[in-house]
C-alpha cells in the first residue's frame, strides 16, 4: 500500500514540477493526493520543513518513506537541477516493484484458490449424487 501511495506521489510530483510549479506547492499538491492519511501527514510535514529552509534530500530522508537509493536519486536531481526527472525515475522503479509484488502475491494465492474451487465442486457433486443414491437405495 505504501509503495502504491508513493508511486502516485512520485508521478504527481514529477508532473507538477514539469508544469512549472515551485517545489513547496508541488509537495503540498502531491502530498494531498496520497490516500493514506498517516503518509499524507508525513509528507505535508516535510513540506513545512522545506519551507523552513532545509534541503529536500534532508527532509525526504527524515521521513523514511523512500528507500536510500530513491533519496540518492533526489539528491542527484537537486544537484543537477532536474528533480522532476528524479521523481519520474523513482516512480518508474516503484511501478516495477509494485508489479513484481502483485505477481508474487497472485502466484502465492493461486494454489489456495485452486483448492477452494476443487472443494466447492466436490461439495456440489456430493450434494447432487448423494440424494440419487439414497433414492435408489429406497427403491431397491
Amino acid at each position: 500500500v505504501q509503495t502504491s501511495n508513493m508511486l502516485t506521489y512520485s508521478y504527481m510530483s514529477s508532473m507538477l514540477l514539469k508544469s512549472g510549479l515551485k517545489l513547496p506547492q508541488v509537495l503540498f499538491y502531491a502530498g494531498s493526493t496520497v490516500g493514506n492519511r498517516c503518509l499524507r501527514d508525513i509528507l505535508l510535514r516535510a513540506r513545512v520543513q522545506l519551507l523552513q529552509g532545509q534541503a529536500l534530500t534532508t527532509v525526504i530522508q527524515q521521513t523514511d518513506v523512500l528507500t536510500r537509493m530513491e533519496v540518492e536519486k533526489i539528491a542527484i536531481g537537486e544537484r543537477t537541477g532536474d528533480i522532476a526527472l528524479a521523481f519520474e525515475n523513482i516512480a518508474a522503479a516503484q511501478e516495477k516493484t509494485l508489479a513484481e509484488r502483485r505477481a508474487a502475491f497472485v502466484a502465492t494465492i493461486e494454489p489456495v484458490i485452486t483448492i477452494g474451487i476443487g472443494i466447492a465442486i466436490s461439495l456440489i457433486a456430493l450434494s447432487t449424487i448423494l440424494p440419487m443414491y439414497s433414492l435408489a437405495g429406497s427403491i431397491g
